[in-house]
């Protein structure tokens, strides 16, 4: 019984030493940030976070054939990053899926300790000219849609949530309007929604509210501007 145990004790030790050694490698010190540009204005693209555009990309020091694709989320803002990567030689696949014209270029990208590489994409459609204001329980917007390929706007909209992540896939409340027409950059639109019915909307509290339209093409995402930040006021009684 004696030696059963100092062979199980023994084996115990050896199991330990080798998960030691295993676990002994160097941690990822690598990473990777940068935003979606708007190729033409300079700015950041804004989307959606929820199902919203997601960079895939290939690790290529794998010792492996067909390196598996791993995916990075893209902000509500436009930005990611990724600090948790190991060093070495990547491939980035062509952005095809999103609020933007679809690309076609495969990346070959060295990432090593803050790597930035910023990705210029042409959005569908420019929110222009964007203002929320507040009056009451009454959320107005005023704007302008600017569209940079032929299709038709297919509508816009107003969001409110609590989340400065607010849009179609994460409200609380909306106002939309189907549009379904290329539109003129010189038209300005207005959507009011009136919340004080809703429940979620609490009076005293803030919310965030964005403004956006989406295109009539295939997998398209909205298109936002800023989400904008506004407090539902207490009655005058209270």
């Amino acid at each position: 019984m004696k030696k059963i145990q100092i062979l199980i004790f023994l084996l115990c030790g050896v199991l330990c030493f080798s998960s030691c050694e295993l676990d002994n490698y160097p941690g990822p010190t690598g990473s990777l940030s940068g935003a979606l540009i708007d190729s033409e204005t300079g700015e950041q693209v804004q989307g959606d976070i929820i199902s919203g555009t997601q960079i895939e990309y290939m690790e290529l020091d794998y010792d492996t054939v067909n390196p598996p694709i791993q995916r990075l989320v893209v902000k509500v803002d436009g930005s990611y990053r990724n600090d948790m990567m190991f060093e070495g030689d990547y491939t980035i696949l062509p952005l095809t899926r999103g609020n933007f014209v679809p690309q076609t270029d495969t990346i070959e990208l060295t990432i090593g300790s803050g790597t930035v590489h910023n990705f210029e994409v042409l959005p569908y459609i420019r929110i222009k000219d964007a203002s929320i204001t507040i009056d009451g329980t009454k959320i107005t917007a005023t704007f302008k849609l600017e569209q940079t390929v032929e299709n038709k706007v297919q509508s816009m909209g107003l969001w409110g949530h609590s989340s400065a992540a607010v849009g179609e896939p994460l409200q609380f409340g909306k106002k939309t309007k189907t549009l379904n027409k290329v539109v003129d950059p010189e038209d300005e639109y207005e959507l009011v929604m009136d919340v004080r019915t809703d429940k979620d909307f609490v009076k005293g509290k803030a919310y965030f509210f964005r403004i956006g339209a989406i295109i009539d093409a295939d997998e398209a995402e909205f298109n936002y501007a800023p989400a904008v930040r506004l407090t539902i006021p207490l009655d005058e009684e209270e």
